[in-house]
């Protein structure tokens, strides 16, 4: 592939993976879809870093605790923006 198509398939798959990058790991993806993210984050160091970054959110809000009441969403929304807020 030349460098010019190469550049300009790049910036597209750029774009489009940063948009679809949390739809990618809600699986939310068809499997080109999910082809395509995975193809890109081969190739770009950004996105490979906001993919990590996205997963290690996931992976904190899900060792939070259940706030006391149960799974209510606005006391589990309250319960995140109190931490975030602490710096927890």
């Amino acid at each position: 592939m030349d460098s010019l198509s190469y550049r300009a398939r790049f910036r597209s798959d750029h774009r489009w993976t940063t948009v679809h990058l949390s739809d990618y790991l809600d699986r939310d993806l068809d499997r080109q879809g999910r082809l395509r993210v995975e193809r890109h984050i081969a190739e770009c160091r950004d996105c490979r870093r906001a993919l990590r970054g996205l997963r290690e959110v996931l992976e904190a809000l899900h060792r939070l605790p259940t706030p006391a009441g149960g799974n209510d969403p606005r006391e589990t929304s309250a319960s995140v923006l109190r931490r975030l807020h602490d710096g927890r």
